[in-house]
C-alpha cells in the first residue's frame, strides 16, 4: 500500500501503542489523501474522522471511538496535501457536508454536520496611513451587525487581497488588530499592495505575507463547497510591476487539489486579479493595463475548472462587476472597501464602500453586495432628470450588483412604463468625487466607465417616478425618484 506524505509526516512509533489502535492509524493514514476537513474547537467529543486543528501542540485524529495524538506537522511541507492554514494564528476551516469521497477503499469519512454558511467578501481595504485604519473601523461595525443578523450560519471572511497599500510590514499589525474584533475566520488572498517589491524574483514577493498569514495559495471546504486561494499578482522583479498571470508551480497544485474534488462541486476560486472581466476572451493586447489587469492566462485556470460549479471571487479594480462566463462559471469582481482610496464612500464606479455577502446551502448560492452603513436593500442610487451630462433628459440609476438576469423598470404615477436602457457610462456622483482634487488629492484618479448604469426619458416629468429593480433571485427593490 503507497503511503502519503501526510503518512510521513505525523507517523510516530509508539511502543506502548495498542496492536488495534496501530492498525487503525495504519490503515487511515496511509490511505491516498482525501480532502482534509477541519473543524473549529478543539475537543474530545468530536465525531468519527474528525480532524481537530491545530491550535495545540498536538494534532488529534479520532475514529471508531479510539483517539490518539499526532506529531504536529506542518502543511507547507507536506506537497500533496490539500492546505488549509499552516500557522497557529490563522483560522481554520469547518465543513457542513455530511461525508467526504476518499480515493480509499474506505470511500468515505465522517465529518460534522454544520448549519448553512455565509460569507463576506471584501476587497482592497489598501490602508496606506494609520488614519486609515480609523476609516476602517465603521466597515468592521458593519460586518459584525451583520454577523449578528446570521447568528444560524456559519459565518467566515473572505479577503481579495491589497489590505495594504505597498507598506505590507508596516500595517499587517494594524489590519490583524482590527480584524480579530470580527471574532470570525477570515481567509486573504495576497493582493499586488501586499507583495515585497524590493527582490529579484516573484519568488521573493510573498515571504512578508506568508510570514503572517501563511501559503499564499491554500484550499479548504465548507459545507459542500470548495474553496481555492491563489497568488495571481506576478511580480516582475522591477520596482512594482507585476502582471496577473498564475504560474507553472501554482497549476500543478491546482491540478492536484481538484483531483480530489469531484466535478460538479461547487467551487470559490478566490484571488486578487480578475481572471476577466469580459464575458468572452479579447484579443491579447500587450499593454500594461491589460497585463496587470487581468489574469492573461485565465483560459486555462477556466478550462482547469471545467465541470465544476465555479465562482470567481476577485477585487483589484476599484469597482462592481458580475460576468457570467457560462451555465457554470461566473466571475464577481467586487468593489473596493476604501472607495475612492478613503477619499469618498463610494467607488470610482458609483458603487458604495462595502462588500459581498455569499449565502450557500448545500449546493445553493445566494448572493448580494452590502453597502457600509447602509440597509441590507440599498442596492441602486437613482437620480433624477438633468443630473447626468451624458443624458440630460433622463433619470438615471446605477445598479451596482447588476447581471443580465437582473431587471430594471421606472414607474410614473404608479404605472410600470417599461425597462429602462442599460448603457456604459460614468456614475454623476463619482464623477463630482473624482473631480473634485481638494478631496481626491492624487491627479490620477477619475470616474470610470461601467456597464451597469442604466437610463430613461420620463414621459410626464410632472408625474411620481420611481425605479424598481428586480434582481435574479427575485427580490425587488424600488426607490423614488427625487426631482
Amino acid at each position: 500500500m503507497n503511503s502519503t506524505p501526510c503518512a510521513n509526516a505525523c507517523e510516530r512509533n509508539d511502543s506502548k501503542e495498542s496492536t488495534p489502535l496501530r492498525f487503525i492509524k495504519k490503515r487511515i493514514m496511509r490511505l491516498p489523501m482525501p480532502n482534509i476537513f477541519i473543524c473549529d474547537n478543539f475537543s474530545f467529543k468530536e465525531l468519527d474522522g474528525s480532524i481537530m486543528p491545530n491550535i495545540l501542540p498536538k494534532k488529534s485524529f479520532c475514529t471508531l471511538g479510539f483517539c490518539t495524538f499526532f506529531k504536529t506537522f506542518s502543511p507547507q511541507k507536506v506537497k500533496k496535501m490539500v492546505t488549509f492554514c499552516p500557522v497557529a494564528a490563522a483560522p481554520f476551516a469547518s465543513t457542513k457536508v455530511a461525508s467526504a469521497l476518499s480515493r480509499s477503499s474506505l470511500n468515505r469519512i465522517s465529518v460534522f454536520p454544520l448549519p448553512p454558511a455565509a460569507e463576506t467578501l471584501e476587497a482592497d481595504v489598501q490602508a496606506g496611513l494609520k488614519e486609515h485604519w480609523d476609516l476602517y473601523a465603521p466597515i468592521i461595525d458593519d460586518y459584525k451587525q451583520l454577523i449578528n443578523q446570521h447568528s444560524d450560519r456559519d459565518v467566515f471572511g473572505l479577503n481579495c487581497g491589497d489590505i495594504f497599500w505597498d507598506t505590507p510590514a508596516t500595517f499587517f499589525p494594524p489590519y490583524i488588530d482590527k480584524a480579530k474584533k470580527l471574532d470570525i475566520p477570515i481567509y486573504r488572498a495576497i493582493g499586488n499592495h501586499d507583495i515585497d517589491c524590493n527582490g529579484a524574483t516573484h519568488e521573493t514577493s510573498y515571504r512578508t505575507f506568508e510570514g503572517y498569514f501563511g501559503p499564499a495559495h491554500y484550499s479548504f471546504n465548507k459545507g459542500n463547497a470548495h474553496y481555492i486561494v491563489i497568488n495571481n499578482n506576478f511580480y516582475v522583479g522591477r520596482e512594482y510591476f507585476y502582471i496577473g498571470y498564475v504560474d507553472e508551480t501554482t497549476f500543478k497544485w491546482l491540478e492536484e487539489d481538484l483531483s480530489y474534488v469531484p466535478k460538479g462541486t461547487l467551487v470559490f476560486f478566490i484571488t486578487h486579479i480578475p481572471t476577466r472581466i469580459t464575458e468572452q476572451k479579447r484579443p491579447f493586447n500587450y499593454d500594461y493595463a491589460m497585463l496587470a489587469g487581468e489574469t492573461i492566462n485565465a483560459e486555462a485556470v477556466h478550462q482547469l475548472l471545467d465541470g465544476y460549479e465555479t465562482h470567481f471571487l476577485t477585487g483589484h479594480l476599484h469597482s462592481n462587476s458580475n460576468i457570467v462566463f457560462n451555465d457554470h462559471q461566473m466571475e464577481h469582481n467586487t468593489a473596493a472597501v476604501c472607495g475612492i482610496w478613503w477619499h469618498a464612500d463610494v467607488c470610482i464606479d458609483g458603487t458604495p464602500q462595502g462588500y459581498g455577502v455569499y449565502e450557500v446551502d448545500g449546493n445553493q448560492v445566494k448572493w448580494y453586495y452590502k453597502s457600509a452603513g447602509h440597509p441590507k436593500d440599498y442596492q441602486f442610487r437613482s437620480y433624477a432628470a438633468g443630473t447626468s451630462k451624458e443624458f440630460p433628459k433622463d433619470i438615471i440609476a446605477n445598479v451596482w450588483n447588476w447581471d443580465k438576469n437582473w431587471k430594471v423598470e421606472w414607474l410614473e404615477n404608479g404605472k410600470v412604463m417599461g425597462l429602462m436602457t442599460q448603457y456604459t457610462g460614468v456614475d454623476p456622483y463619482a464623477h463630482q468625487v473624482c473631480t473634485d482634487k481638494k478631496r481626491t488629492m492624487q491627479s490620477w484618479i477619475s470616474a470610470a466607465s461601467t456597464g451597469h448604469m442604466f437610463r430613461a426619458t420620463p414621459r410626464n416629468p410632472k408625474a411620481k417616478i420611481e425605479i424598481r429593480v428586480t434582481d435574479r433571485f427575485g427580490k425587488v427593490y424600488q426607490q423614488n425618484v427625487s426631482k
